[in-house]
């Protein structure tokens, strides 16, 4: 898996990026978000990937943060929402407002977006709202998890810990060393240190 390039941007349109890494340059399928958010051409950038291939395609998708990243793995697991469908979605709006409109059955917000329709919202919100519950102890009722957190989530929980462990031992270990917010792995090196206890 490519999990991420770290080179040149060479060329930037509305929804394609191409990134030169030691001499080859590889086409990135992006978001309009992530394609205003990297760099100008000719600049350095660090883009984190997902390499999807199928029969009749192969195609590298991009991101600029491992939020958005995590955020398309949870899409195209849903049956009916491919990478284009996935790409349209995180053009239009951010990850935070479609974690806000699954977690509060906001099924018309879903429906504006770019290739949902009413069937494809209901299953958004079914198949994603358990993995996006909040944070349980909050004094405002609760912390949303970012699309990172829930990944790490889910990897300490295949390990044999509980949900509740697992949630609590992200926050200790962000409320430790906040600048890993924005990594899975870090997330779970950390957290594990606090679920052992």
């Amino acid at each position: 898996m490519i999990h991420h390039l770290k080179g040149i941007i060479t060329s930037k349109n509305t929804n394609e990026l191409v990134i030169e890494c030691n001499g080859v340059g590889y086409g990135v399928v992006a978001s309009i978000r992530t394609i205003e958010h990297l760099p100008g051409i000719g600049s350095e950038a660090l883009v984190y990937t997902i390499y999807q291939q199928r029969e009749d395609m192969v195609q590298l998708f991009g991101f600029a943060t491992e939020d958005e990243r995590t955020f398309f793995k949870l899409l195209t697991s849903i049956s009916g929402i491919g990478g284009k469908i996935a790409i349209g979605m995180l053009s239009a709006t951010s990850v935070d407002d479609m974690q806000r409109a699954v977690l509060e059955n906001n099924l018309v917000f879903l429906q504006k977006l770019p290739g949902v329709g009413k069937k494809t919202a209901e299953r958004i919100v079914i198949e994603l709202r358990d993995k996006m519950t909040n944070i349980s102890g909050s004094s405002q009722g609760g912390v949303m998890l970012s699309a990172v957190q829930i990944e790490a989530v889910a990897a300490l929980q295949s390990l044999g810990f509980s949900k509740s462990i697992a949630e609590k031992s992200i926050q200790l270990a962000i409320k430790n060393q906040p600048s890993i917010v924005g990594s899975v792995e870090n997330l779970i090196k950390h957290a594990l240190r606090f679920s052992m206890s």
